[in-house]
């Protein structure tokens, strides 16, 4: 889905509302996939800056969301 960009923008809603996921496997995917689609998905800018407060994640899915993060804010 993330590569398709930001023709994937419609699709933003419904993956924000996977970050809740308890499977951090399909977390990743969502938060790889929001990275893709890049400022198209500003709209979960601040879904993934709360998700870096959750207390339970590793040390990777840090990594990737502060990544994604870096893609949605068009750096």
């Amino acid at each position: 889905l993330g590569d398709c960009g930001a023709e994937a923008s419609v699709a933003v809603p419904a993956l924000v509302g996977l970050l809740q996921s308890d499977d951090a496997s399909l977390r990743r995917l969502v938060i790889e996939s929001l990275g893709k689609i890049g400022p198209a998905a500003g709209s979960a800018l601040q879904d993934l800056e709360r998700h870096l407060e959750r207390d339970d994640l590793s040390s990777d899915e840090q990594t990737v969301t502060r990544y994604a993060l870096s893609k949605v804010r068009g750096e």
